[in-house]
């Protein structure tokens, strides 16, 4: 968000790149900067701030206004989501994607992409162009800093790109995974549950492109260590591995699908247990179709 609050003000102040980044950065490392694909040191951001003419005080204000009407955005998303308000979720997605059209500001793009990654699982149609889903792909992958908000871009996209797209993606995080848990524990807990959402959202797909993409990214993912103290966090990875055996047609699977189901609702964990009694229903009708 502050990539884009900044490229906001140049833009309101008739400013270009080369006269804000001055001999202070090359444009091209201004141009990343505002698509929210690196940040910056504060000593840098705050000369740049001063060729912008705004001090710092007002940029830290709008850039936490800007991270509330995204908060705000997403929120209006999860409610016309569990809600099953369908034309909400379109009329928010029609709103963004004009505003994207107009602007072809990435953060636009991104909210569109939100509201379109929410209905697809309800409708089952998708609403973005091939082009549009590419532009996301390609600015993930360029992404140079993965932390809290550019995890939650694409746990929130992930559903509506494709399987190549997500698997490219999903080995870029996974190799930042060390580098996430010292720089941002909050972040390295939500890249975790963007990845075995991903491995799930695999599992449920039905191509033989979908089966070798959730056997290459569910390989990768056990291989990874995990903190004793995320718990839930071992347990989902612990119940998605047992999908995936469930999708590979493994035997005896079920009764230990089972047995973890009713264990989390012994321990009252009820909400979590029907998660993964859904989870397992959608995961075992995929099953009963061979993959093509």
């Amino acid at each position: 968000m502050t990539g884009f609050v900044f490229r906001k003000l140049r833009k309101e102040r008739c400013l270009s790149q080369s006269e804000v980044a001055g001999d202070i950065i090359s444009t091209s490392t201004l141009s990343r900067f505002e698509a929210g694909k690196t940040n910056l040191s504060f000593d840098i951001l705050k000369r740049l701030l001063v060729n912008l003419g705004v001090t710092v005080e007002e940029f830290n204000s709008l850039t936490k206004e800007g991270e509330g009407l995204t908060q705000r955005f997403e929120s209006k998303v999860a409610l016309a989501y569990f809600k099953k308000d369908i034309s909400g979720l379109f009329d928010l997605y029609r709103t963004s994607i004009h505003a994207y059209r107009r602007s072809s500001a990435t953060h636009d793009l991104y909210q569109a992409a939100t509201a379109a990654n929410f209905y697809l699982d309800l409708t089952g149609r998708q609403l973005l162009r091939g082009s549009d889903l590419a532009k996301l792909s390609d600015d993930l992958s360029d992404n140079t800093v993965w932390n809290e908000q550019t995890v939650r871009q694409f746990a929130n996209v992930s559903a509506i790109l494709t399987t190549r797209q997500n698997i490219a993606i999903a080995l870029l995080l996974l190799n930042a995974l060390n580098e996430i848990r010292q720089n941002d524990f909050e972040a390295y807990k939500r890249a975790w549950d963007a990845l075995l959402n991903t491995e799930y959202l695999l599992l449920e797909r039905k191509t033989m492109e979908d089966f070798n993409g959730a056997r290459k990214l569910m390989g990768l993912i056990q291989q990874q260590e995990l903190p004793s103290h995320l718990l839930f966090t071992t347990i989902r990875r612990s119940f998605i591995q047992l999908l995936y055996d469930l999708r590979s047609g493994k035997e005896d699977v079920e009764p230990k699908i089972f047995k973890a189901i009713e264990f989390l609702q012994e321990f009252g964990a009820d909400q979590v247990a029907t998660e993964f009694r859904e989870m397992y229903d959608s995961v075992k009708l995929a099953s009963r179709t061979k993959p093509m």
